[in-house]
Formats: structure tokens, sequence, C-alpha cells
């Protein structure tokens, strides 16, 4: 930790800078997110109907298959509409770093403390599912102001 008396004015204006030219990066990858074969909507609009795989009579391989690429897409389209939140998410956190906690509207505080639940949900069920994965709790700052 830098000691108070080491900080000057002209290293909190670089901070300031780098986090605006952070938050510049953020919004451009929202941005292209957003805009690209990624986004969620576009991710979720990609289905493959079983008829389209065979004509109507039984083929196993063919249903197989229908049934793993819906289950591939409804992931991707999960992880895509995750990534969208985080960067969000990600920009919420650097205007109350900014701005200060206070300064955000309710609704940005909502959209954080859902996405910071909703990630910490996956995360217990991901290690529910295989108990190698770490657990981790985040802090309850909900009632105190901060991230």
């Amino acid at each position: 930790m830098i000691p108070l008396e080491a900080m000057s004015a002209s290293n909190l204006k670089v901070s300031y800078e780098s986090m605006g030219d952070f938050r510049k990066q953020v919004q451009s990858a929202l941005d292209t997110l957003r805009n690209s074969k990624g986004a969620p909507q576009v991710v979720a609009d990609q289905t493959v109907e079983q008829h389209a795989l065979h004509s109507g009579s039984s083929f196993a391989e063919a249903e197989g298959l229908t049934a793993h690429y819906t289950a591939v897409q409804q992931t991707l389209t999960q992880m895509a509409d995750l990534v969208d939140r985080l960067l969000d998410a990600l920009e919420i956190a650097m205007r109350g770093a900014e701005s200060g906690y206070q300064n955000l509207d309710e609704d940005e505080r909502r959209r954080f403390h859902t996405v910071n639940t909703e990630v910490y949900d996956r995360r217990e069920q991901a290690r529910s599912e295989d108990p190698a994965q770490p657990a981790a709790r985040p802090a309850d700052n909900s009632d105190k102001g901060a991230f």
C-alpha cells in the first residue's frame, strides 16, 4: 500500500485519466459485443428445428444432434447475455468509483447487485456440480453503500 504522504495530485490525475481510458475500452467492448454475431439476441435466434435434419421419419442421430445443438446454443446464449451484463456492471462500477456510490441512481445499483448475485449463484452451481471449484462468497455491501 502506498503511504498517504507519497500520493500527490498528479498521481491521482493519472489514475483518473487511466480510469477514463479504461472506461472507453469497456464501452467499446460492450458496443462491439452488442453489434456482433455474439450479441445475446443474435445467438438466441440461431436455432435448428428437428424437422430441418430429417424428413419426418424417426432418425435418432439427427434428433440427438439437434438436442446437443440446442443445449450448446442455449449455453452460448446465456454466456453472451452474462458477458453483456458483466460489461455493463463494470461500467457501473467505474462510474461509482469516479463519482461515488451514493451518486449512482437506484437502477444502476440494482443492475450491479443483480449481476453480482447471478455470478455468485452460477459459481456456486458450478461448484456443486464440480467440488474442485473454489468457493467464493462476495461481500454483501448492499446496505453499506459500497461495491
